[in-house]
């Protein structure tokens, strides 16, 4: 088996005769804001048609729609149970694609695919590919737990490389405020779970992105460098191997063991100096992002009353509306720097302003003003996540947090760039594959 590294969290397997290619963003940037780190520039990847295209849940950093647009609309597609996901590729034409359940197996040639179930209330799915040869295990970014590592101990008694989900906090809590300190709990938690499966080799994985002038994210991103998770694998066990990974580290695992080459572009204290840079040491630095200068004004004031009351509630489709009558759901967006919240009651079908001290916590999405108006003018809901701590996500049990989230997203307030209008910008263009077949069809 051999597999090369394309940075984050794409990777290009060679198994079985087949080529699987997994979470593909092949771009130099990530919806305009991230790149990979290390940052080698422009790449150029020259790689064989891939037979599987494998996607991992439908979060921005692993979902690139430019990068799926250049793909065969005919290769095998293998996702988790997840709408986003679907939809995604329907409008992309993708015409073969397969949802997974958890722990279901594949055959693949005269190996296997084991899809790997993970611990969050959306859609999401590592994986485990075996032959008479080797075992990989790719825990991309799942949550896991004890029940999960001991059931793959159990399908599977050795694995010869596995890719640990890595990283430096916990954003999805902070986003729900279940934890909204940074510390290095998180990061301890993973360390001490991936030590237990029966891997020789554990390689900190996905924590390929960056945030060019964004000091702000990039203190929280390089809070803790992989090589303190792979101190911490080691002092559960101190037999594991481990090595942090680079784009285009091409790997190699045999009866002979893992090898991995790389071109002596990266040193190991290159590597250490880069993370150096911007690793945060002293505690008194503040992970705030910086206020946004602006004054408020009756004029603000209004534009958030109006759009909500007018357009906001008439952009909810049916489907989600009849969703949340059943459930009994009572949506706040709490306006955390104002004394009102707008409130839906879809029961009665009822939409105001209330007092916050009225405030019904069913399921609300609690914003700064400013981020408010951000989202309202430029219907960005997804850029505005991810860069503030300023967003919570509440309600009385997970599926009620989650749902807060979705009625935005149906309320009219898409991805960075409303998703679909831009996946059908993208198809119109004409592009050039990075894949080698593609390119001497083209030449031809």
């Amino acid at each position: 088996m051999k597999l090369k590294i394309l940075g984050h969290s794409s990777v290009f397997i060679e198994f079985c005769g087949k080529n699987i290619l997994v979470d593909p963003c092949l771009e130099d940037d990530f919806i305009g804001i991230f790149r990979r780190f290390p940052d080698l520039g422009e790449l150029d990847f020259q790689l064989p048609n891939p037979d599987i295209l494998f996607i991992t849940h439908h979060h921005w950093d692993v979902v690139c729609i430019r990068s799926l647009s250049k793909l065969d609309k005919k290769v095998r597609v293998l996702i988790p149970e997840n709408q986003q996901l679907v939809k995604i590729l329907d409008q992309l034409k993708f015409e073969n694609v397969q949802i997974l359940s958890p722990w279901q197996k594949i055959e693949i040639e005269s190996g296997y695919l084991l899809a790997i179930p993970s611990e969050v209330s959306f859609g999401e799915l590592g994986f485990l590919l075996h032959d008479k040869y080797s075992t990989f295990l790719n825990l991309a970014d799942n949550r896991i737990n004890e029940s999960i590592i001991n059931k793959i101990n159990t399908s599977c008694p050795k694995i010869d490389l596995t890719f640990a989900p890595y990283q430096s906090y916990d954003e999805m809590a902070i986003l729900k405020k279940e934890n909204s300190k940074i510390s290095s709990n998180f990061i301890k938690e993973q360390a001490l779970l991936v030590s237990k499966l029966n891997s020789k080799v554990i390689l900190p994985f996905k924590d390929g992105l960056y945030y060019p002038n964004i000091d702000y994210l990039n203190k929280k991103a390089f809070l803790y460098s992989p090589y303190y998770f792979i101190d911490l694998l080691k002092e559960q066990n101190y037999k594991i191997q481990s090595e942090i990974l680079i784009p285009l580290d091409e790997i190699t695992i045999s009866n002979d063991g893992v090898d991995i080459k790389r071109d002596d572009y990266f040193t190991k204290n290159d590597l250490l100096n880069l993370y150096e840079v911007y690793r945060v040491f002293d505690s008194s630095v503040s992970f705030e992002k910086e206020e946004k200068k602006r004054i408020y004004s009756k004029l603000d004031l209004s534009m958030v009353e109006d759009y909500l009351l007018e357009d906001f509630y008439r952009h909810l489709s049916p489907k989600i509306k009849k969703q949340c009558r059943l459930e009994c759901v009572i949506f706040t967006i709490d306006i955390i720097d104002s004394d009102f919240v707008y409130e839906i009651d879809f029961v009665t079908k009822k939409e105001c302003f209330i007092s916050s001290k009225k405030m019904n916590k069913t399921c609300v999405f609690s914003i700064c003003y400013l981020d408010l108006i951000d989202l309202i003018e430029r219907e960005q809901l997804l850029s505005i996540l991810i860069q503030t701590d300023r967003v919570q996500l509440l309600g009385s049990n997970e599926q009620m947090k989650y749902r807060a989230l979705d009625i935005m997203f149906d309320g009219g307030f898409n991805d960075a760039i409303n998703l679909f209008a831009y996946i059908e910008n993208i198809l119109k263009k004409s592009m050039i594959s990075y894949f080698t077949d593609e390119q001497k069809r083209l030449e031809c």
